[in-house]
């Protein structure tokens, strides 16, 4: 991607997420609202999913860092700060304590609900969600 040194967060050190991905994600709401003409023909566009590294996955669904305690995005397995490598270290797996739709949308609701800073990692609905078509 080009980023343009006229866009407000060329010289930002760390720019806000928010900020950053605004532009993005206005040109994907208009291709998934308005379609693409190929040949004069209307084409509807849909976005199946998003991908990306770990730091800007967790910033686009709104979840806590990925060296967070309850960084796992797919269950919620706590992980433990160890002292001898100094970062947050995890047993288990995903099939343990798997997160569900109904659970993600529970911790959203208590985060919103409650004001908490996060919820089992999730930090409120995850910034693209209007962009992500789901199939029922």
């Amino acid at each position: 991607m080009n980023i343009s040194k006229s866009l407000p967060y060329h010289n930002m050190k760390t720019p806000c997420f928010r900020t950053f991905s605004y532009y993005i994600e206005k040109q994907m709401y208009d291709v998934k609202t308005n379609g693409i003409s190929v040949n004069n023909n209307k084409i509807r566009v849909l976005i199946a999913f998003v991908t990306g590294d770990m730091p800007a996955l967790s910033k686009m669904s709104n979840h806590v860092d990925h060296t967070a305690y309850y960084s796992c995005m797919w269950c919620y397995v706590k992980g433990r700060y160890s002292p001898e490598c100094r970062c947050i270290l995890f047993n288990g797996g995903i099939n343990e304590h798997p997160r569900t739709d109904e659970s993600y949308l529970n911790d959203i609701y208590n985060v919103q609900r409650y004001g908490y800073r996060d919820h089992y990692g999730i930090k409120g609905e995850a910034n693209i969600s209007l962009l992500i078509d789901t199939i029922d």
